[in-house]
């Protein structure tokens, strides 16, 4: 909990999450995924929304790391594939889209 924010507020997601950054009390990132759908969550001060990643591979994917960098609405997400041979994911917010 931020210390600008005096109480929880609960959100209901059907993945698992992996990862939480912040770079400020109105920047807040979260990430996860499980059942082949990836998910990438941000806290704009007031509510969550969940952000469609646009730069999907074609096979199932998880997000299991994230930094949103202070001051310039930026953030980065890496994962991988789930499969038997896993590919590294990476992808960057660049203030409007995950690419």
């Amino acid at each position: 909990m931020l210390a600008a924010h005096r109480r929880w507020t609960c959100a209901s997601i059907r993945n698992t999450l992996f990862a939480v950054s912040t770079s400020s009390a109105d920047n807040v990132w979260a990430v996860g995924g499980g059942g082949g759908e990836a998910v990438a969550l941000h806290w704009n001060g007031h509510t969550w929304k969940q952000k469609e990643l646009t730069r999907a591979p074609s096979r199932a994917y998880f997000l299991n790391g994230v930094a949103a960098i202070p001051r310039s609405g930026r953030a980065w997400a890496v994962g991988s594939t789930e499969s038997t041979d896993a590919k590294t994911l990476m992808l960057h917010w660049n203030g409007t889209a995950w690419r």
